[in-house]
């Protein structure tokens, strides 16, 4: 087991036992998305975010389909493979349908975000558990 810092935060922890640092940056900043689009849900967030979270049941087209019963949000088609997908529009929408629906249901914002670290903690230990063995 390597040796913490004595002065440390919980990333320092984290980079210590998973030493793939990319794997956390990516899971801190899918955090970061996945929080932006719970402010926008519950108007804690400016009106230019919050027009690119739409539920999927909002669009008179779709409220027959699974995903507007489910309470997924709509993803944007994007004409460029590189940078579309990583635009908030995108990428917070995406983040938020892959949540487990009841952590999508909760609708405090401090128990959110400690389920949410728990639920994305998980997850990328167990990433990183099946990319080492």
């Amino acid at each position: 087991m390597a040796k913490v810092p004595q002065r440390y935060t919980w990333v320092d922890i984290i980079s210590v036992t998973i030493p793939c640092s990319a794997l956390l940056v990516s899971t801190v900043c899918e955090q970061c998305s996945i929080m932006l689009v719970f402010n926008c849900l519950h108007n804690l967030a400016p009106s230019y975010l919050s027009t690119m979270c739409q539920p999927v049941a909002d669009n008179a087209g779709c409220r027959h389909l699974g995903s507007a019963a489910r309470g997924d949000l709509a993803v944007p088609v994007t004409r460029t493979v590189r940078y579309g997908p990583r635009s908030f529009a995108v990428a917070g929408p995406s983040a938020w349908n892959s949540l487990p629906a009841p952590l999508r249901s909760c609708h405090i914002p401090s128990s959110f975000r400690r389920d949410l670290k728990t639920e994305l903690f998980i997850g990328s230990y167990h990433q990183h558990a099946r990319d080492c063995f």
